[in-house]
């Protein structure tokens, strides 16, 4: 009696044991679907100079996350964090920012916890030609009293731009598409011929 009791123990213990093996391999199953489909595979982003270059990807203990690659020019900024008290579990949505005046292409970084192997994501950043001014009107006569509107090509929102008149000079913000120089500000006489410049400088937003 002792004997079969002892038999049926064995392969209750054994079936136990089966299961929670099955689970495991499972959990692993998972995990590496997961990784290869979260993780492995590269995702293209397309950086805009006119509005934020975000993309929805899971990224794993965002505080901790860092750029794996040398310098690339970007930055990135994690969003849509999910906490536990102070603890940053994962985020949602990466996005990227402009460190340096971008060279139009292709330009590859991969982003994972302290910089390491584990949950590394990589990131194809597509990057088209920065921003035209059209600089027609500034070879026009241009009235002194009234605000100057330049137009660009697209939205910006990388670049600061300065006009610069004679040893004068002045910021002029951009509004979507367009520079607006308060020109008055600078006290100029309508009929005085003037050498004007602008630039356009990278206006790094941390």
């Amino acid at each position: 009696m002792q004997l079969k009791q002892k038999i049926k123990k064995i392969f209750k213990t054994n079936n136990k044991t089966t299961f929670m093996i099955r689970i495991v391999v499972l959990f692993v199953v998972i995990y590496a679907i997961v990784c290869t489909v979260v993780f492995l595979q590269v995702k293209s982003v397309y950086f805009s100079y006119g509005k934020d270059s975000c993309v929805q990807q899971i990224s794993f203990l965002p505080k901790l996350s860092k750029i794996t690659d040398s310098d690339t020019g970007f930055s990135f900024d994690n969003r849509n964090v999910i906490k536990i008290g102070s603890l940053e579990l994962f985020s949602t949505k990466t996005c990227f920012i402009v460190k340096k005046l971008p060279s139009s292409g292709e330009i590859k970084l991969s982003i994972a916890p302290n910089g390491g192997w584990l949950a590394r994501k990589t990131y194809k950043l597509i990057v088209s030609s920065p921003p035209v001014v059209r600089v027609a009107k500034l070879v026009q006569p241009i009235a002194t009293m009234k605000p100057l509107v330049i137009n660009l090509n697209t939205p910006d929102s990388v670049f600061d731009y300065q006009l610069d008149v004679d040893d004068k000079s002045i910021q002029c913000p951009v509004k979507d598409s367009e520079i607006h120089c308060d020109i008055k500000s600078l006290n100029l006489l309508n009929e005085k011929n003037m050498t004007l410049n602008y630039c356009a400088c990278l206006g790094i937003k941390q």
